[in-house]
């Protein structure tokens, strides 16, 4: 697992960013990568804008790897790939002044922070 806080330019800083997870894990042919998903904003770049309408350059990415020995094939197509352990895309939510405990809320003014989380599928 990395979490990147980027201060990038969209267009020219994530083409280097692509498969940042991959080039460092030993033996990434035996992993599954959240970055190798088809939907992603940025190809191979799981990085969401911290700016609400993408007027600033920063971004979290949530790199995450799950080895193929913890991974089923849930979609029963033989082929176990991505979206057998990410079913869903990365995702931000905010929290606010007005968050109860261990909540949060799709309101985001006043924002004290964010949480950025993805759902694993794991065997």
């Amino acid at each position: 697992l990395m979490v990147l806080d980027l201060h990038v330019e969209p267009k020219k800083g994530m083409a280097k960013l692509q498969h940042t997870f991959a080039k460092v894990v030993r033996d990434p042919e035996n992993y599954i990568f959240n970055e190798e998903d088809q939907a992603l904003a940025f190809p191979n770049v799981p990085a969401i804008s911290m700016s609400p309408h993408h007027t600033d350059p920063g971004f979290v990415a949530f790199f995450c790897a799950v080895h193929k020995r913890n991974v089923g094939d849930w979609e029963q197509d033989t082929d176990i790939d991505v979206s057998d352990v990410f079913p869903m895309p990365l995702r931000l939510a905010c929290v606010t002044q007005g968050t109860v405990k261990g909540k949060v809320t799709a309101s985001c003014s006043k924002i004290e922070g964010f949480i950025v989380f993805q759902e694993l599928v794991l065997l």
